[in-house]
């Protein structure tokens, strides 16, 4: 018993089919690796922290500090003569974002600039 003669022919047009599928299985992937690529590229906007997720993050590490280190960050806190901020350390923690933001128009930066 063997195969009809024309069963070759339907063999070759599954294959085909199943070719075709493959290749609109690789089309569709790699149109939608594209997409995301181009989303993942595009600038968004930044979701910074704002004041309060400064605040937050050294309250949290206020938590975690030993009672002695603390003291020393609360005496150097007091002793800082700058008026931009509160004295605590979770106010403390937007000075670089106050300090930046109190002359805008001007040359100062997020950071300092220091020569060695």
């Amino acid at each position: 018993m063997g195969l009809p003669r024309d069963c070759g022919g339907v063999i070759h047009a599954v294959e085909a089919m199943t070719s075709q599928r493959r290749t609109r299985r690789f089309a569709c992937a790699f149109t939608v690796a594209l997409l995301a690529l181009c989303v993942a590229l595009t600038p968004q906007s930044a979701l910074a922290w704002g004041d309060e997720g400064h605040r937050i993050i050294a309250r949290v590490a206020d938590r975690f500090l030993d009672p002695a280190v603390r003291e020393k960050i609360a005496a150097m806190l007091a002793a800082d003569p700058d008026n931009l901020t509160a004295r605590d350390i979770a106010s403390e923690a937007t000075w670089a974002d106050r300090y930046r933001d109190s002359d805008r128009n001007g040359n100062r930066q997020h950071y300092e600039q220091t020569r060695q």
